[in-house]
């Protein structure tokens, strides 16, 4: 994991997810025989090359099975604590989650599946957070505090966006506009496409071929800053990669990083006029 690592000391940058659910928080829960039970959102280390939004969505599926993407940094909070004689500076990102799988059933006491044998992933009522051992404390006020700001008769302004950085904030397209019937609604061609595009956006089609491999993919996106790709053969597109699809097969398979692309390819994007 990225960080200092030295004997009795150590420094890491973590990252989480807070899943609000039926005013409720998931964390993850440890039963120490010592210190008894404790809970933290999910969420983990960074690993070295592994942006923060890729992180917290590996261990977020790794910890509960839950498919999720960062919606927006709430908190950065800097912790120090020692744990089993080891002295820990711990720098946390903290991100509003966008749930994209279902949620499971809790049972009676907010207890949902576990994917990992040492923690249990538990739902904790937001109203009476201050009496779990949640860490860090501050969460303990600030959540709720956060979370009753979003009452039934808040009025909540909703800025959408024309551009966004990939996964720290949406990006709305003009045909997602349309289908929310925020724009009229107007034949998208080429030729409007292309006058969208910023002077220092790249001039040839980014593409991924059949045989690439998903590792190549994925670091593809993430050094693009995208989200989705298309697959050509021949200069025909043969087929379309969504990084949340990739991700969360990769996640249950790691072996599929080397697999080619066309294994995962969804089917191909829609082929617009040039006029």
């Amino acid at each position: 994991m990225l960080g200092l690592h030295e004997t009795g000391r150590e420094f890491l940058v973590r990252a989480c997810g807070i899943l609000i659910h039926d005013d409720s928080v998931l964390a993850q829960e440890a039963d120490d025989e010592a210190r008894g039970k404790s809970y933290a959102l999910p969420g983990g280390h960074l690993e070295f090359g592994e942006s923060l939004a890729l992180c917290l969505a590996r261990e977020f599926y790794e910890e509960s099975g839950l498919n999720v993407e960062a919606e927006k940094l709430s908190y950065v909070h800097e912790n120090f604590y020692t744990l089993k004689g080891t002295q820990t500076h711990e720098i946390g990102f903290y991100f509003l989650v966008d749930l994209n799988s279902e949620f499971p059933v809790p049972d009676g006491h907010g207890y949902i599946p576990s994917l990992e044998s040492h923690i249990r992933m538990r739902l904790l009522p937001l109203a009476k957070l201050q009496s779990f051992a949640l860490m860090p404390t501050v969460l303990r006020s600030q959540l709720p505090q956060d979370a009753r700001d979003l009452d039934e008769s808040a009025v909540i302004v909703f800025i959408v966006c024309d551009t966004g950085e990939h996964y720290l904030s949406k990006f709305h397209s003009d045909e997602w506009m349309k289908e929310k019937r925020l724009l009229e609604p107007q034949k998208i061609t080429a030729g409007l496409i292309s006058e969208t595009k910023g002077k220092h956006a790249p001039r040839a089609l980014i593409a991924m071929a059949p045989s690439d491999s998903v590792a190549a993919a994925l670091a593809k996106m993430n050094e693009m800053g995208l989200s989705q790709i298309p697959v050509v053969e021949d200069g025909k597109s043969v087929g379309a990669l969504r990084d949340n699809h990739l991700l969360s097969k990769v996640f249950a398979d790691r072996d599929l990083l080397e697999a080619p692309v066309s294994k995962l390819m969804d089917k191909s994007f829609p082929v617009v006029d040039v006029d």
